[in-house]
């Protein structure tokens, strides 16, 4: 995913010429760090899905892709009704890519956590009391691998979370026209 330092570099590399617009164009995501900021600063979000299609990631990209755009940062948009885009016709543009993958991709860490966490109290009660056609070896199995699963994935989301939060106090602490990579 495409953080607000890439964003920051382009916001600086543009210097004191507000007339040119800032676009951004990635072939994956944006973090919410960087939606943030580029609202913040007008830049348009873009993305390229792997069908061709290019797919506005926030207002600024909307307005630009749909010939409602302002050159000069600080002006007012124009009064435009909101866009709404056409139901898909494209088979590629159903709920597994647009919902289903974006959700998954953003919050894999917290499900996997949940879904080793229940999985440990859903194999204890396999141990004590197998079903027909199971022993008790195979819920044993299924214990190991939900001890050692849900620490693991609870580890990886608090530190997701624990960065995320990091880095939203350095960038509400910084001065909105630094640049700073990592």
């Amino acid at each position: 995913m495409v953080g607000r330092p890439e964003l920051q570099a382009l916001f600086g590399a543009r210097g004191s010429d507000f007339s040119k617009q800032l676009l951004f164009f990635a072939a994956s995501g944006y973090s919410q760090h960087a939606v943030e900021y580029a609202d913040h600063s007008q830049i348009a979000l873009f993305v390229y899905e792997p069908t061709g299609t290019l797919v506005p990631k926030n207002q600024h990209a909307t307005r630009i892709l749909h010939g409602g755009h302002h050159s000069v940062v600080g002006q007012a948009p124009r009064n435009e009704p909101p866009y709404i885009p056409a139901p898909a016709s494209n088979p590629n543009q159903g709920f597994w890519p647009r919902v289903a993958w974006p959700f998954l991709k953003t919050h894999w860490r917290i499900i996997g956590a949940v879904v080793f966490t229940i999985g440990i109290f859903s194999s204890i009660s396999s141990v004590i009391s197998p079903q027909a056609g199971q022993t008790s070896a195979d819920g044993v199995a299924a214990l190991t691998m939900c001890l050692l699963g849900s620490p693991l994935f609870w580890w990886l989301y608090v530190t997701d979370r624990a960065r995320k939060i990091s880095e939203k106090q350095l960038g509400s602490g910084r001065d909105d026209t630094t640049t700073a990579g990592r």
